[in-house]
């Protein structure tokens, strides 16, 4: 049965696309904040809207970005234990990932970031039918990069 889709999303406006760039962003531009607020929860990690209302607060106060200001609050005793271990393995992520910045090629670094975040194993355990093909959407941005190295 052939078929042609007419009309559907562009490949930059999937979910699944932006939700990588703004990962990617974040390495790039710990400023980032917009980026960093789509992200922070994605994977869900039991991350709320308070908590995400704090980081919020925290980084206006402070004038820092969420990323950093996401770090501070995982070193302090203002958010119970789940959300404080959530943000800290964050931070720590992105720590890492910006340092490999440097060091890493792009191509390897992004499946690395999809990898560690959690993001490539949400779809995979994800049983929706667009689940394969958000994953397959995923590769051919990763392939894509290759362009670039």
């Amino acid at each position: 049965l052939n078929y042609r889709v007419i009309g559907g999303p562009r490949f930059y406006e999937r979910m699944e696309i932006r939700d990588a760039l703004a990962f990617f962003r974040v390495v790039a531009n710990s400023g980032d904040d917009l980026a960093f607020e789509r992200i922070v929860n994605v994977p869900k990690r039991g991350l709320g809207e308070a908590t995400i209302r704090q980081i919020h607060d925290t980084a206006r106060a402070l004038r820092i970005p969420m990323l950093e200001a996401a770090g501070n609050l995982a070193e302090s005793d203002e958010l119970k234990p789940k959300p404080r271990a959530a943000l800290r393995e964050v931070a720590a992520n992105f720590e890492r990932w910006q340092k490999a910045l440097e060091t890493t090629p792009h191509t390897e670094l992004a499946e690395t970031i999809l990898e560690e975040s959690g993001y490539t194993d949400m779809w995979k355990n994800d049983r929706s039918a667009e689940a394969p093909g958000r994953l397959e959407n995923l590769k051919e941005l990763v392939r894509s990069m290759e362009e670039y190295e």
